[in-house]
């Protein structure tokens, strides 16, 4: 599963995406990539209640109208509200505690690291290199996380303005 430093990768990396940012984006994207951990203080809640689309929908929303009220861009709101669903979507493809995605609607944990096990099986079989099938998995969520971000801005850019 990826580790806080992960999360927070993501967050430095999205403010590099854009054309303009400021040191304060970098700060504002970290703490919204590491958001959802917070329930983590919370143990018996962890990868619950912070980790579910029916509360994390209506932080989205609000985060945007902040983000918009401190002049915030358009490309640059939607990459920055979007960073807690990253963050689960990176919890749910990477293994470890199953997350309620649903909750309180659907008391189930999810994981859905199975749908990438297939592809790095068999990367690895190309490989002359022996990995841990863990490491590489956060890897490439790591990578489509990064190619999504870039191609998001590159297109909001190009097509959506202020």
């Amino acid at each position: 599963m990826p580790d806080f430093f992960a999360h927070c990768l993501i967050g430095v990396i999205t403010p590099l995406t854009w054309k303009r940012k400021r040191g304060r984006d970098f700060l504002v994207a970290v703490i919204l990539s590491t958001f959802p951990d917070i329930d983590a203080f919370f143990s018996s809640l962890h990868r619950i209640l912070l980790h579910s689309v029916v509360i994390l929908i209506p932080l989205i929303i609000i985060v945007d109208m902040i983000l918009k009220k401190y002049g915030y861009r358009v490309y640059q709101r939607l990459s920055l509200s979007l960073l807690p669903l990253i963050h689960v979507i990176m919890d749910l493809s990477t293994r470890g505690i199953p997350v309620k995605i649903l909750f309180p609607l659907v008391d189930y944990g999810y994981q859905f690291s199975w749908l990438l096990d297939s592809i790095i099986i068999n990367l690895l079989q190309l490989s002359p290199y022996s990995y841990f099938i863990e490491v590489i998995r956060v890897d490439l969520v790591l990578l489509l996380v990064v190619l999504f971000l870039i191609i998001t801005n590159s297109l909001t850019c190009k097509y959506i303005f202020d």
